[in-house]
């Protein structure tokens, strides 16, 4: 990579493979795209908000930047990321500030847990709506810098 990090999120989108932000011993707003075609990296449009302990996926071809920590403390921001126009741009943020979140992709909606800040709180970003949803059961137990995916269309929170 370009920069060394820690307390990052990856994703792949379009065939590459995308890093973000995390920590350098300081907070990091970039972006890094790698390109396995080419054996490159390169540096992309960086994120508004410097953040580390974040999570990140992918929806409708776009990669979703959520939570995480800044020099503040927990966020409650959420961005998308067009490689397209290599641009971001802000989302409406998460009812609850967390860090160590996770976060993925179910039924065309955008589920985040747990994390410090919403241990046990599951909230859903609809990109039909523009909006949050925070009105789903919680996790039976609370957790902070855990894996989330889904297996036959269920969500699984591990860790």
């Amino acid at each position: 990579m370009l920069t060394g990090r820690a307390a990052h999120s990856a994703v792949v989108l379009g065939g590459a493979l995308y890093v973000l932000g995390g920590d350098d011993g300081g907070f990091l707003a970039s972006v890094e795209r790698y390109d396995p075609d080419q054996d490159k990296w390169k540096a992309v449009a960086p994120m508004a908000t410097a953040r580390r302990f974040f999570a990140a996926a992918v929806l409708g071809g776009r990669i979703i930047a959520v939570g995480g920590q800044d020099g503040d403390g927990h966020l409650r921001s959420c961005e998308r990321y067009d490689p397209v126009a290599d641009k971001w741009e802000a989302l409406p943020d998460m009812p609850t500030a967390r860090s160590g979140p996770a976060a993925t992709v179910l039924g065309g909606r955008l589920w985040v847990t747990g994390g410090d800040g919403g241990r046990s709180t599951v909230e859903v970003f609809d990109p039909a709506t523009n909006a949050w949803d925070r009105s789903k059961a919680p996790m039976t137990t609370g957790r902070r810098y855990h894996a989330l995916a889904v297996l036959f269309g269920e969500l699984h929170a591990i860790g």
